[in-house]
């Protein structure tokens, strides 16, 4: 009896030791669909790029926030094994320049101009946002996860002007005062932006630039924003 008994428990052993075989074979084997990137945030350095002869005094560094929501194309026959990709998007871009002792004159009837402002003003600051579409064709080095590894894109970005305002702090009477002036009337509507990001796993730091120039043609200094900063993707 003891004897059948053991023969049984060896035998229902080599059942599970098999069964567990089996199933770690078939994990081994099973793909992931791993991550798209589907969000993705920026947080950037802004500065301008600014023609010879203008005289334009920076301030403090200028500093902006992006955010998209993407969607990724992946690239070749093999899907499950392509460390390629087209991705396409939608979202918001905000980009702030601040000077020292300037701001650009929002207020002029003709020519947009940077004009010297009263050393007591603080926080001279101007700021534009767009509503962009990024286009990237992306390579990923982990193409089962995405998440980890080694990846790249290169691309541009579209934009439309949404606003363009100035902002400032004039003091009066032993405080100050708010003030805060819109006008896009001097801006080009569109801009493009070349771009290449470069990171590792959810992070990556990117650079772009302004093809096209800030203001229009002989309505405004002839001015090449730029953005550097850290890209955060997942999802």
């Amino acid at each position: 009896m003891k004897k059948a008994f053991s023969i049984l428990a060896l035998a229902a052993l080599a059942q599970l030791s098999a069964s567990a075989q089996e199933e770690k074979k078939e994990k081994a084997n099973e793909w992931v669909k791993p991550s798209r990137d589907f969000v993705m945030i920026q947080l950037h350095h802004d500065g301008w790029n600014i023609a010879s002869g203008e005289n334009v005094k920076m301030g403090s560094i200028g500093r902006g926030f992006s955010a998209y929501l993407m969607y990724d194309f992946p690239l070749g026959n093999n899907k499950e094994k392509t460390h390629f990709s087209f991705a396409a998007g939608a979202g918001v871009s905000a980009n702030n320049i601040y000077f020292k002792g300037q701001l650009p004159n929002l207020r002029s009837a003709t020519t947009l101009t940077i004009i010297d402002t009263d050393s007591l003003w603080k926080k001279n600051k101007y700021t534009t946002a767009f509503i962009e579409m990024p286009l990237e064709l992306r390579f990923f080095g982990n193409s089962a996860n995405r998440n980890k590894g080694f990846k790249m894109a290169i691309g541009a970005k579209v934009g439309l002007l949404l606003d363009s305002h100035t902002k400032y702090s004039e003091p009066i009477s032993g405080t100050y005062l708010n003030h805060k002036i819109h006008a896009k009337k001097f801006n080009e509507s569109w801009r493009l932006a070349p771009m290449v990001r470069i990171g590792w796993g959810n992070f990556s730091i990117f650079a772009q630039y302004n093809v096209s120039t800030l203001y229009k043609m002989n309505e405004g200094p002839k001015i090449f924003p730029y953005s550097v900063g850290l890209t955060i993707t997942g999802l």
